[in-house]
């Protein structure tokens, strides 16, 4: 039923519709979430493929977009082999031409590298820095800003470099290639 609900909220309202109850909805999934127990099964994995992928389509993300990072995170805790599904995922429905889902998105970003980082998975480090050196150099001043200010930030700044060897080629080309542009 839940799946239902947020697939109504997703694909039935009107863009300019404000989420009304949508926290209400996403705060007692996180705390059915957070009494899963590990392993999860694999229909309680599907619900950051169906359920939490999808929240990230309407316009007013921003709204309730919080909640719904911590409810990936929590069930990629419990399930730390879903991260690079997830991840490719997301990247999928990264949003083209919104500016202010972009900059939410880039929280959600920071977070998932936090995670990978702590869970030691190279791969999903990989593909998250490709993203991030892609935002540096965005056209949309605002994104690439904030995600100059990522560097600026204790935690990311040491995650950088545990992996400078990964890391740090993907950035200096990416800015090299914006210079040459």
């Amino acid at each position: 039923k839940l799946v239902h609900i947020v697939q109504t909220f997703v694909y039935d309202n009107e863009p300019r519709t404000p989420p009304h109850g949508m926290g209400n909805v996403l705060g007692v999934l996180l705390k059915i979430a957070k009494a899963f127990r590990t392993p999860l099964y694999r229909e309680k994995k599907e619900l950051l493929y169906k359920l939490i992928i999808p929240l990230h389509l309407p316009a007013r993300l921003s709204s309730y977009g919080e909640a719904v990072v911590k409810i990936a995170l929590e069930l990629l805790w419990k399930a730390p082999e879903c991260l690079n599904r997830y991840v490719r995922e997301l990247f999928s429905v990264w949003p083209v031409r919104s500016p202010e889902k972009k900059l939410f998105l880039q929280y959600e970003v920071e977070c998932l590298v936090s995670f990978a980082n702590k869970q030691g998975d190279k791969r999903a480090m990989q593909r998250l820095f490709s993203h991030i050196c892609e935002s540096v150099v965005d056209v949309h001043f605002q994104i690439a800003l904030e995600s100059i200010g990522m560097f600026e930030r204790e935690e990311f700044v040491r995650i950088l470099a545990e992996n400078r060897d990964l890391l740090v080629p993907m950035l200096v080309q990416s800015l090299l290639e914006n210079v040459e542009e």
